[in-house]
């Protein structure tokens, strides 16, 4: 019960402090530059990411089964950073409000200030000493895994439908599918990839058209999609200049003209032979969205398990989505997400960058479409090989999901 206390007072103090400086960011970037600690540039940056980080901190602390002792001592960190950096102008005699805490933003530095920091390291060191994991205690990641979404029902239902992604056969008959891939700079990749994509479409039979939007190549791959152009089942569009993963899809969205619609990444790290299994899902459990889930792949041993900074920042998003709109999901990030091509168009969206990802779940959500996610197979590849997606991608993704919490759909204009 100790335990529990120290973590919702850790989580009311990030929760109250993060709120009010997401509202106001400007006011926030001003006061950390009052502090005269760190340049202009830094302050930005920090000004722009920490505010998220006390959400992110917040809602892990008071997940329910967490066992770890990480979030108490991030927290601790945290309250021993904001007492020294107030320690700081203090001694230094510089008259500054606080910037630490969302409710004392226009009180000077003071007693209370130092107290509120104080009891924040405090209890984070006594969360973390009442945390005493056992042999048998999930890691942080794990225990995110359960709290974004492996519940008990798809973990009952997880083999049986392992099988179906991975050895049934291709879906005899099937509505059309449009398959966009966004492309941008995967010269070493994108003949394979159209051929996989091209093959398993054909062996499926399926009514298909493959949308590729060369997002503005420098590499060559503009060139060598041109020449794609000529295949059957082909399109090809063209992006003058680099404008994102987000606006490449919407530019294929607009000429979309089959029942369903898929995304399909350039780089080979999904296997197109995959989305057959999402066709099937969909029609098997009468859901509106099917995601292929690199998370239950790595369950069901058909993708690699990952410990990193990637599948952290999914647990993230994971958790967030369960926060904010009620959703269970385990792979947030996928590329693989299958929809019906009108209900992305009630969506209207507006995503430039890998923000794509976070407005699709959102709005989808707020639609009160149904859901269910398959285990898929997953081939990683490194920054060094070509990934592009980087931690202010992360930050962006936490930031589009609150953006559109309370999102409704524009009711188009009634005709006279």
């Amino acid at each position: 019960m100790l335990r529990l206390g120290c973590a919702w007072y850790c989580a009311m103090l990030l929760w109250m402090s993060g709120t009010q400086h997401v509202a106001n960011k400007y006011v926030f970037f001003g006061t950390i530059l009052d502090y005269q600690l760190i340049p202009t540039s830094l302050a930005s940056i920090t000004a722009a990411v920490l505010p998220w980080l006390h959400l992110m901190l917040a809602a892990v602390l008071i997940a329910p089964g967490i066992r770890s002792k990480t979030p108490f001592t991030a927290a601790a960190m945290l309250g021993a950073v904001f007492l020294t950096v107030q320690s700081t102008v203090l001694l230094r005699g510089i008259p500054v409000d606080c910037g630490c805490f969302g409710a004392m933003a226009e009180q000077p530095v003071g007693i209370a200030s130092l107290a509120l920091a104080s009891s924040l390291a405090g209890v984070g060191v006594l969360g973390a000493v009442l945390t005493v994991p056992s042999l048998q205690d999930p890691s942080l990641d794990d225990a995110l895994s359960h709290v974004d979404g492996v519940s008990e029902m798809i973990d009952a239902d997880l083999e049986a439908v392992s099988v179906q992604a991975t050895t049934a056969s291709c879906r005899s008959t099937s509505p059309g599918i449009s398959i966009i891939m966004p492309v941008y700079n995967e010269l070493t990749t994108i003949d394979e990839v159209v051929t996989r994509v091209r093959q398993v479409a054909d062996d499926c039979g399926w009514d298909w058209e493959l949308l590729i939007v060369d997002d503005g190549s420098s590499d060559g791959t503009a060139e060598r999609i041109k020449q794609l152009a000529d295949l059957p089942g082909v399109r090809v569009l063209m992006h003058p200049a680099n404008r994102g993963k987000g606006a490449a899809i919407r530019t294929a969205l607009e000429v979309a003209d089959r029942e369903l619609t898929v995304i399909q990444d350039a780089d080979l790290e999904y296997d197109p032979q995959q989305i057959d299994a999402l066709i099937r899902a969909m029609d098997s459990r009468q859901v509106d969205v099917v995601y292929g889930s690199r998370v239950l792949g790595a369950k069901t041993g058909i993708a690699t398990s990952r410990r990193n900074i990637y599948s952290a920042g999914v647990s993230v998003l994971n958790l967030a989505v369960r926060l904010l709109y009620g959703w269970r999901v385990t792979d947030e990030a996928t590329c693989y997400k299958l929809f019906r091509t009108a209900d992305l168009r009630r969506m209207q969206l507006t995503c430039e960058g890998f923000e794509f990802c976070p407005e699709v779940t959102a709005k989808a959500a707020r639609l009160g479409l149904s859901i269910v996610e398959i285990p898929i197979s997953y081939y990683p590849r490194s920054t060094d090989e070509g990934k592009k997606i980087r931690f202010k991608d992360a930050v962006c993704a936490i930031q589009t999901l609150w953006k559109f919490r309370r999102w409704q759909p524009l009711q188009p204009p009634t005709k006279v």
